[in-house]
């Protein structure tokens, strides 16, 4: 996985949808992506950088 912290968007959570694959019989099988604390630090570390804060 990886983040590109040099685009930053403003986003509304309501109009998140979670990532699926798409199945044959099923349909969509939604994906849970979860990132451990340590790489939210390194992203925050990044957009920090890259806003010079």
């Amino acid at each position: 996985m990886w983040a590109k912290c040099d685009m930053l968007a403003t986003i509304s959570f309501d109009r998140l949808t979670k990532p699926y694959k798409k199945t044959q019989h099923a349909g969509r099988k939604y994906i849970g992506v979860f990132l451990c604390e340590e790489d939210m630090e390194a992203i925050d570390a990044c957009l920090r950088a890259y806003l010079s804060l």
